[in-house]
């Protein structure tokens, strides 16, 4: 009789489809291919940085994220996405420290947290929203970073 009951449960299991969340973030080949699906170029680091690409991510076919490292085993990532108004912040950093800093005639918001090695920027430009992330690194040099991020697109500003 158990092995009955238990014969049964297993292909009950079998032909009812899957209830749990899938991971929103689908792993790319390529910058290319990610933008090609989410129907739109993505910000990447810019030139000359010591940084170099990893990973390029997919979230939930909107948001494409590239992450970057470099020899210091510091971590930096760039998401970017289309602007939606019922989600201007696609950071993914949920904390109550966000701090306003003038680019520009644009606001970004920016966090600092755990003494300064973990950092955070995002912002919008109308059409595209964006978020920078760092590991490993230090004040100062996130904000170069983000500002030189910001300012690779928005290069008269």
């Amino acid at each position: 009789m158990k092995k009955i009951i238990l014969t049964l449960l297993t292909m009950l299991m079998l032909t009812v489809p899957c209830l749990a969340m899938q991971n929103p973030m689908v792993k790319q080949p390529s910058i290319m291919t990610a933008e090609k699906t989410a129907g739109f170029m993505a910000l990447s680091i810019f030139p000359g940085s010591d940084f170099h690409l990893d990973d390029v991510f997919l979230i939930d076919g909107k948001i494409i994220d590239l992450r970057y490292s470099n020899q210091f085993d510091q971590k930096f990532s760039i998401r970017s996405a289309r602007y939606d108004s019922s989600q201007p912040d696609i950071s993914g950093v949920y904390t109550d420290y966000w701090e306003d800093y003038n680019v520009g005639d644009v606001s970004m918001r920016v966090v600092h947290l755990y003494s300064g090695e973990i950092h955070a920027a995002c912002w919008n430009d109308g059409s595209k929203s964006y978020a920078i992330y760092a590991e490993n690194m230090k004040t100062e040099p996130f904000m170069i970073l983000a500002v030189m991020t910001y300012h690779s697109i928005n290069p008269e500003v």
